[in-house]
């Protein structure tokens, strides 16, 4: 992939292939074992099986033909639940998988596989109609509990990840919950084991920090706070059920890994918390002393060569002052490594030897930005905290009403924003968000958004409009960012220290025909934004 899949259809174009003879198979299973690990392979069923469907086109709904992907995704060509061929397809690819592979468990997978083949298929449709399955969900679980049947003859059990709830759960089952926890939470109290993986919390192909200072990944937050802070047993489940939760799984898809340095990089150091969350008890657990712990674990990693992310350095937070003068005091968080800073916009090249002194005049913000150098010299990247003086901006006395935001449109033509604070609004209505799409690129107008803003803790926030042609943001009657005048996309921000609770928020923004664009984003300095829609909240 070059680029995000979310901006960019651009790829390499260099072929990715090979396989793994059964001797090397062997090797793995047999290295593993010598380190008391069980390898549990995944044969993905019915879906993402493109690759197969191309080899043997008979196995899918229309016959084909099929390619073999070239992009990376979620396929509609599936395989043919309707068709026995492919059952004994199936039983013979794990009957030459199940040799090489002793673990109690096999995987199949489950996931993400549309129905729209299923829907038009003859066999399919028909094999519903003799089975008397409702609908495409239950014939994956006819097809799900058919292979269930072969593997629990053979002695092994099946995981499968949480959509193959949908339409009813195999007997004997082990579910995998990936979407949040809610599917494991149902697989649970259903009385069968659950090996949590929520997304949100142990999918460590997740960002570990600030985009702009990480590699290119698929997106998503999950620093290692948040990974630690993760418990495995629900509350929703009672003690009984709980006992269903065997484990936990850390992810790391590798859509945009291409070795194994860069895959050390995205495991360490969360996979230090991911096994304390997995082998401590809540009661025993501690974020301040796990910290503690961790420049010796990290300095050890890096005596051994392992490619982990350096963490930012302890105290290096953004900071808010009334006082002409802000300081820093800094820790690297791995054990005999030395911090180097600049508070220029320079990339760091100061020793740091003590607390650092940030002069600031009224309402000015600078950028610390720090670079962690180890004892075998590996260097983290720029990370950065920002300071502004001013003080914080306090919440209002206020109870917030639905979600959305009052929308003022003006039929008029403006050349600025600001220009709508003079003039009538033409009609007035409460909408989800700030929204311009019912509206045509064409058209010449002005409209203003205004609601409420949640600031969930005191924080330096951060907002942001990219818009074509001007906007303005407002924060409590401040205006924070100035992105008026007619022009194309342009993105611009702002910075505002709040206090936690609920804050005004105003944005303007008009058009003057030939291309439209209002994307509004915010979220604490340094940390991800979040786009503001449906996260806004109607003033009473």
């Amino acid at each position: 992939m070059v680029g995000h899949a979310g901006r960019s259809r651009e790829y390499d174009g260099v072929p990715h292939g090979g396989y793994y003879t059964q001797e090397e198979v062997k090797d793995i299973v047999k290295y593993a074992a010598d380190r008391f690990i069980t390898v549990v392979p995944e044969i993905e069923m019915p879906g993402h099986a493109t690759a197969a469907l191309a080899a043997y086109p008979y196995l899918g709904c229309t016959g084909g033909p099929y390619e073999v992907g070239t992009t990376f995704g979620v396929m509609r060509e599936v395989y043919c639940a309707g068709n026995d061929s492919v059952y004994a397809f199936l039983e013979n690819v794990l009957d030459e998988v199940l040799p090489l592979f002793p673990s109690k468990y096999i995987h199949i997978g489950g996931d993400e596989c549309p129905k729209d083949r299923w829907k038009t298929c003859p066999k399919c449709q028909g094999r519903m109609k003799a089975l008397g399955l409702k609908d495409e969900h239950e014939l994956q679980s006819y097809f799900i509990n058919r292979m269930e049947k072969y593997l629990n003859s053979k002695g092994r059990s099946i995981i499968g990840w949480d959509e193959i709830l949908e339409g009813g759960l195999a007997p004997n089952a082990t579910v995998m919950s990936w979407r949040g926890e809610a599917g494991g939470i149902e697989a649970a109290k259903q009385k069968h084991d659950v090996i949590m993986t929520p997304n949100t919390y142990l999918y460590l192909d997740y960002y570990q920090g600030n985009p702009a200072a990480e590699p290119l990944n698929i997106g998503g937050y999950l620093p290692l706070k948040t990974v630690y802070g993760y418990e495995p047993l629900p509350k929703d489940l009672t003690p009984e059920e709980q006992k269903h939760i065997i484990g936990i799984q850390g992810n790391i898809w590798t859509e945009y890994i291409k070795d194994g340095q860069f895959a050390d990089y995205m495991t360490y150091p969360r996979a230090l918390a991911v096994a304390e969350i997995a082998w401590s008890p809540a009661g025993k657990k501690n974020y301040d002393a796990f910290l503690a712990a961790l420049p010796a674990q990290l300095a050890r990693l890096d005596k051994q060569g392992v490619n982990f992310r350096i963490p930012e350095p302890l105290g290096l937070e953004n900071g808010v002052t009334d006082k002409p003068e802000a300081t820093v005091t800094l820790h690297p968080m791995v054990a005999g490594a030395k911090l180097l800073y600049s508070i220029d916009g320079s990339e760091p090249s100061i020793p740091y030897t003590g607390a650092v002194k940030i002069p600031l005049a009224d309402k000015e913000s600078k950028t610390l930005k720090v670079t962690t150098v180890t004892a075998t010299g590996r260097k983290s990247a720029a990370y950065t905290a920002t300071f502004l003086r001013r003080a914080y901006q306090p919440a209002l006395t206020v109870t917030p009403g639905a979600k959305g935001v009052k929308r003022e449109l003006f039929n008029t033509r403006v050349r600025k924003a600001a220009d709508l604070n003079n003039k009538t609004a033409d009609s007035v209505a409460a909408v989800p968000t700030f929204d311009i799409r019912p509206f045509s690129a064409k058209d010449v107008y002005g409209v203003t958004f205004s609601g409420l803003f949640n600031a969930e803790t005191d924080a330096l926030y951060e907002f942001k409009t990219s818009s074509d042609d001007g906007s303005l943001l407002y924060i409590d009657d401040e205006l924070i960012v100035d992105n008026d005048g007619e022009h194309g996309t342009i993105e611009k921000a702002g910075l505002v220290p709040l206090k936690k609770g609920y804050h005004k928020i105003k944005v303007q923004f008009f058009n003057a025909g030939g291309a439209q664009q209002l994307i509004v984003t915010a979220g604490v300095k340094g940390k991800q934004s979040i786009n503001l829609r449906n996260v806004l909240f109607m003033a009473q």
